[in-house]
């Protein structure tokens, strides 16, 4: 491990810069005790070479340790921006995890942006401006009118890199809400070690879309309906706790709601609704009313069935055919989620709320370093995101 050092005047060959945050403005003078901030204690460092449900279901929220942060650049003066400020890179690898990047060699921290930049000979992963803008294209780039490289195999997760580092912490994602009470009774159930089923449905994203699980690359981590399965069996120590996944890609609540027997012929004990992207073509009220004629015919063949709402990760704001033109905070499915947020509360359900935190995770890092294909499926960094706001909707716990 290697701290940065504070004011070390070196060439940029070899720079190790400090810490800062996102927001500007001029840094204390370090021997100025009355501004000086105290040393922050970290948890333990866990395993991050390799896929490790603990490590991975760690709440992005709380900062402290961030573990394989995915970034991409496109060009090589591109800025591979992080979450959160940094104290300590531990670790920066390709996306398999298995080559180590070297700092001076391969990339420098830039404090002022705090990011990863890269050095001109660099053996780290790359878009070359041409190939990520390309003339034509299955997308189009709002921005440059041009198209936009798309790709559902496994080559624009290829030239993701892997950042590992202690975060200095702030609040500046919001904490998901708590929905344990309204599962009380199915909670119960899972402390007891009594057999739980839990139906998956929705989208591509519930599939699994472009996670390297799904690609078969490494590092192989499963899609978010395992990490929440596995972590329920963990924290209750009930290994009788299963699932079945219905989603299915390109297909949205209509679907899910002409189909919905997939999931009431499984009589459940719980229901993981994850929609939303593939809805964009209708308005937030016929969202509403068709998730609530899923909700509705489950609840009717499947009484005792419990039911746990989740929001969408939010599609590339450069590519035209979303109608987002780089504007998260107004999209279609931050609407979606205020009406699943109605929905919950008349139906006394939980939510997962993936739409907020990745509308708040967009305001320090570029759409392109999280996504495994560049329009609207997550890379593992974000289905971890929604594994976790999942778990701790149910549960009000965490790994």
């Amino acid at each position: 491990m290697k701290k940065f050092l504070n004011k070390l005047a070196v060439p940029l060959a070899c720079i190790l810069l400090t810490s800062c945050t996102m927001t500007g403005g001029t840094q204390a003078d370090e021997n100025d005790s009355s501004t000086a901030s105290e040393p922050i204690e970290y948890s333990k460092l866990l395993e991050y070479d390799k896929f490790n449900l603990e490590t991975y279901m760690q709440p992005i929220w709380l900062g402290d340790t961030v573990y394989n942060e995915t970034v991409v650049f496109v060009g090589q003066d591109d800025l591979g921006r992080l979450l959160y400020p940094v104290d300590e890179i531990i670790s920066v690898t390709s996306y398999d995890l298995k080559t180590t990047y070297q700092e001076g060699v391969d990339y420098v921290f830039d404090e002022k942006h705090n990011a990863i930049a890269l050095t001109e000979k660099t053996s780290m992963p790359f878009f070359y401006e041409a190939g990520y803008y390309p003339q034509t294209g299955t997308f189009h780039s709002y921005s440059r009118g041009t198209g936009l490289f798309f790709s559902e195999g496994d080559y624009f997760s290829k030239k993701h890199v892997a950042i590992t580092y202690r975060a200095k912490k702030d609040d500046r994602l919001t904490s998901p809400t708590d929905f344990s009470s309204r599962y009380s009774d199915l909670l119960a159930k899972m402390s007891s070690g009594e057999n739980v089923k839990i139906c998956f449905y929705g989208d591509s994203i519930t599939v699994g879309g472009n996670g390297s699980g799904f690609l078969g690359i490494e590092p192989n981590m499963p899609g978010f309906d395992a990490l929440v399965t596995d972590s329920l069996k963990k924290i209750y120590g009930n290994q009788n706790i299963s699932f079945v996944n219905h989603a299915k890609g390109g297909e949205a609540t209509l679907w899910g709601y002409n189909n919905v027997t997939l999931v009431t012929d499984e009589n459940p004990d719980l229901v993981i609704m994850a929609w939303g992207m593939n809805d964009l073509g209708i308005s937030d009220i016929r969202f509403k009313q068709q998730l609530t004629w899923i909700i509705d015919a489950i609840k009717e063949k499947c009484p005792n069935t419990e039911i746990l709402l989740v929001s969408s990760m939010l599609p590339n704001g450069d590519a035209e055919e979303f109608h987002v033109q780089n504007d998260y905070e107004n999209c279609k499915l931050v609407m979606f989620e205020v009406a699943q947020s109605e929905l919950a509360e008349e139906y006394g359900l939980g939510l997962a709320t993936v739409t907020t935190m990745h509308k708040e995770i967009l305001r320090y890092k570029t759409y392109y370093s999280m996504t495994g294909n560049n329009v609207n499926h997550p890379t593992d960094f974000i289905i971890r995101v929604y594994a976790q706001n999942i778990l701790y909707a149910l549960t009000g716990k965490t790994l």
